[in-house]
């Protein structure tokens, strides 16, 4: 029965979850009655704590440091998946459990990704610009799934790959003597942390751009569905030719003004310095009365009727 739920959930693909120790896990923490969110937390720390170790091997040669900073990174991910299947076993579900689910993800990003740009052999600048993509690459999958189509958890860069090469390069560099971790041209000396930021940059733009053509062949049919909210059209970036706003010609704006002139209080009945008159009072009106309580509304709404004569 959970088995035939969570297949049903759209999740993202984890070969792990099938394993014994992960559903012996995770049997466990129900058990223990240990809250998703909480795991979530649990991860959001871990790779605070990764950030924090590498950043300090650039004042420090300790390579527990690396050790410290690759194993926060597979804890994250770790917690990632057991969040989600604690969750299910569970039947706990909550108004922020989706909150829950993103935010951490964003604040374990910024972290490892800003901790690597302050690492030893790490550039500051690609640590901000991988930060602000691996953030964009989830942007795009939730932007999709508002819209209407499935969660999209391709790479080449996903959450699972990104941690993957930061884990591979604090291996290295914790096994390795650093006059093997510097590459030399000139005066220009790259580290592998470096190398690794370039990867993840290159690989969150490949990444954005799949799952944005992806989410706009998914949601292409979805436009022209009257119930589908403007803010989603405005997450897909629609064109006009798929008809998501509406088109006026110019016949249509003469229409609308022919229409006002012709209304009692339009400038038909007061001249052009009457209807200015009215075009600034109805925009008074219009700051004024959000801020007003319904009675007042009403009040005021009738003060107009009143003083204009209309």
């Amino acid at each position: 029965m959970q088995e035939a739920r969570s297949e049903a959930i759209d999740r993202r693909p984890i070969a792990t979850r099938n394993r014994k120790s992960a559903q012996a896990t995770t049997a466990w923490l129900v058990s223990q009655n240990v809250s998703p969110n909480a795991i979530s937390i649990a991860g959001m720390c871990a790779c605070i704590v990764a950030g924090i170790a590498l950043g300090m091997t650039s004042i420090t040669d300790y390579r527990i440091l690396w050790l410290v900073a690759g194993l926060g990174a597979q804890l994250r991910l770790t917690a990632n998946m057991l969040d989600g299947m604690v969750a299910i076993a569970s039947s706990r579900t909550s108004k922020t459990g989706e909150l829950y689910n993103e935010v951490p993800d964003r604040i374990s990003d910024a972290a490892v990704f800003i901790g690597a740009g302050f690492a030893w052999g790490g550039n500051v600048t690609l640590g901000y610009i991988a930060t602000i993509l691996a953030v964009f690459t989830a942007y795009v999958r939730a932007a999709g799934k508002i819209a209407g189509a499935p969660n999209e958890f391709c790479g080449p860069m996903a959450k699972q790959h990104r941690m993957l090469v930061i884990t591979l390069i604090c291996v290295y560099a914790a096994i390795t003597p650093r006059s093997w971790q510097m590459i030399v041209l000139n005066d220009l000396r790259i580290g592998p942390m470096t190398l690794g930021l370039v990867v993840i940059v290159a690989g969150c733009v490949i990444t954005v751009i799949r799952r944005r053509s992806t989410n706009r062949t998914c949601t292409r049919s979805l436009m022209n569905y009257p119930a589908m909210p403007r803010c989603c059209r405005f997450f897909v970036s629609p064109r006009r030719e798929e008809r998501a706003y509406l088109r006026r010609s110019v016949t249509d704006e003469q229409r609308r003004r022919g229409e006002k002139g012709a209304q009692p209080g339009g400038r038909g009945r007061f001249g052009l310095s009457g209807g200015l008159a009215r075009s600034l009072q109805v925009a008074a009106d219009m700051l004024v009365a959000p801020a007003l309580p319904s009675n007042l509304k009403r009040s005021r709404a009738t003060w107009l009727r009143t003083s204009t004569g209309s």
